[in-house]
């Protein structure tokens, strides 16, 4: 069912699943471009201090759901390797991505395990079978418009009784529902699938036999100025985006807040024997 289109790109819901999505999905060589650089040189990525806040987070959300000692651990879109730098301690850790860009800042970020990050993309990833503890995908799934083909694989890549833990803009959220394609997080083509409490459970129980064990809904830590420089490319007219460029550069570069948005859900799901095949 249609919905909207943002910036060009058609949205479209599905009746069955809920899931909102990006019609024609877009050429890995177009992704490509989108991950250069630029993509990780604004504001979010150099403020260290707002992602070791929210890397605390997971990292504790890793260890409430994943006991095992020495667990073998795996990030799918490690970005520049700020989660693998914080959890490095409590697991052993690896992490791929797309992105040779963030690929290099997070070997250099993390010098010690460098031969374990590589770069990848879910298709061309070479996986063992049944060889983590726990994969994890922070702020990943939204980017993939083949969601349920990286999913299967990276459950077939988990032990039985293996975690699978993901964040990821909740699209049921009041905000998104009220906000719809002006919501901060509508941002295609950089996010091009949406997902809700629905959405989520057909996708890991109905299609993918996983049980999901836990679900929240959270806020988040933000820079304000990567918040702006978001919400300036959905403001219409050149007087708002004006302004909000003008707040942006007024903002110290590592300024950010704690925003009780309620639109982050956090999920931790559990493989079950044969989940994923």
């Amino acid at each position: 069912m249609p919905l909207f289109t943002v910036r060009g790109f058609r949205i479209a819901r599905c009746r069955r699943c809920d899931l909102k999505q990006v019609i024609d999905s877009i050429p890995t060589v177009e992704m490509l471009g989108i991950y250069g650089p630029d993509y990780f040189s604004h504001a979010k990525y150099r403020d260290r201090a707002t992602l070791r806040r929210e890397n605390r987070r997971r990292v504790r959300l890793l260890q409430r759901h994943v006991r095992t000692p020495a667990a073998r651990v795996l990030e799918a879109g490690c970005g520049i390797g700020d989660f693998i730098a914080a959890a490095k301690h409590t697991c052993v850790i690896s992490g791929f991505d797309l992105s040779g860009h963030a690929v290099d800042a997070a070997r250099r970020a993390n010098l010690d395990i460098s031969h374990r990050i590589g770069c990848c993309d879910f298709v061309q990833a070479e996986l063992p079978r049944a060889a983590y503890d726990a994969i994890c995908l922070w702020d990943v799934i939204e980017h993939l418009w083949d969601v349920e083909a990286a999913c299967r694989r990276l459950l077939d890549s988990l032990k039985t009784g293996g975690v699978l833990l993901l964040s990821t803009p909740d699209s049921g959220s009041w905000g998104a529902r009220t906000l719809g394609r002006y919501w901060p997080l509508m941002t295609p083509p950089e996010h091009v699938s949406f997902f809700s409490t629905v959405s989520l459970a057909y996708l890991f129980e109905e299609r993918l036999g996983a049980t999901v064990m836990f679900s929240a809904a959270m806020g988040k830590w933000v820079n304000l100025r990567f918040a702006f420089r978001k919400i300036q490319r959905l403001a219409p007219g050149a007087g708002p985006s004006a302004l909000l460029a003008r707040c942006q550069r007024l903002l110290p570069e590592t300024f950010s807040v704690y925003l009780p948005s309620h639109d982050i859900r956090y999920v931790a799901v559990r493989k079950n024997a044969g989940a994923g095949a």
